[in-house]
């Protein structure tokens, strides 16, 4: 009796220690460079235009993301080289022991889709998974399907 009562326990122990420890994670991918994860969302996307990518390093954090980085924080983006499209895509690595869900909120409310001045981004998405997030501005038919991308990379 007490070895299948610790045989339990043990096993009731190992499934709560697997639950917290896949909560707030990214799932597969979560550690991907941000530039091939990048080049995964954008992956098979129609009619992208010619894009410019840059890591996101001091005043570039402002102009692209929206946000201050933290220490730690990585950032990557994904802009349209010529106009007259509004399209750009930035990722986001929050590290650990940060609130990835707050940056994203941050990152949500300073979102500027008319940063262009001349054109505007017809539609905003900004997505996380686990520290990871994503933030698209550009058209329904450029940014729906990298986001789905984005989803399917961590699922």
């Amino acid at each position: 009796m007490k070895k299948l009562l610790s045989a339990a326990m043990a096993l009731f122990l190992a499934l709560g220690l697997f639950a917290c420890g896949a909560k707030g994670e990214g799932g597969k991918n979560a550690d991907m460079p941000l530039d091939e994860m990048m080049d995964a969302i954008l992956e098979g996307v129609e009619n992208l235009p010619e894009l410019d990518n840059v890591e996101l390093t001091g005043e570039k954090w402002a102009s692209y993301a929206f946000i201050e980085p933290s220490e730690g924080m990585e950032g990557y983006a994904s802009d349209a080289m010529m106009m007259p499209g509004a399209h750009s895509v930035v990722l986001i690595r929050v590290p650990e022991g940060q609130d990835a869900e707050q940056v994203a909120a941050q990152v949500e409310k300073n979102a500027n889709p008319n940063k262009w001045i001349c054109v505007s981004a017809e539609k905003t998405i900004v997505k996380r998974h686990g520290n990871v997030i994503l933030l698209v501005m550009s058209s329904a038919s450029l940014a729906d399907p990298i986001a789905a991308n984005f989803d399917r990379l961590f699922s």
